[in-house]
């Protein structure tokens, strides 16, 4: 029938190459049936990776989101390229959003992130 090696497909779960030889009249159906079910499991195998690492990317976004750390005076000073004193002046006066803990003032980066949009668009 055949004399030469065909190949039938190559597929490459993850990091892995699997090639599958057909050789005619040497190899029979049950061999070949067997290769396909070696692919079929490296396949299976590959997915429910997949949906392994899927599943805990999601749960772990869809749980408590971090907290970005507030920033400082100084910091929100070299943002804005001012002087620190005016940042505090600012929060004070109720112009630059921070949050007040005691004698300390932080800003959060993404409030103060709105706020320069809006100051942008003004």
């Amino acid at each position: 029938m055949f004399n030469d090696s065909k190949i039938i497909e190559d597929f490459t779960p993850c990091a892995q190459t699997v090639s599958i030889q057909l050789t005619f009249p040497i190899m029979d159906a049950t061999e070949i049936l067997a290769r396909l079910e070696k692919l079929e499991d490296a396949c299976l195998s590959s997915v429910q990776e997949i949906r392994s690492l899927k599943a805990e990317v999601e749960k772990a976004s869809s749980g408590n989101p971090t907290l970005e750390p507030l920033l400082d005076s100084e910091q929100v000073a070299k943002i804005l390229g001012v002087e620190p004193g005016y940042v505090y002046s600012q929060a004070r006066a109720k112009k630059i959003p921070s949050v007040r803990f005691g004698k300390y003032r932080r800003f959060c980066p993404v409030q103060l992130k709105k706020w320069i949009e809006r100051k942008k668009s003004i």
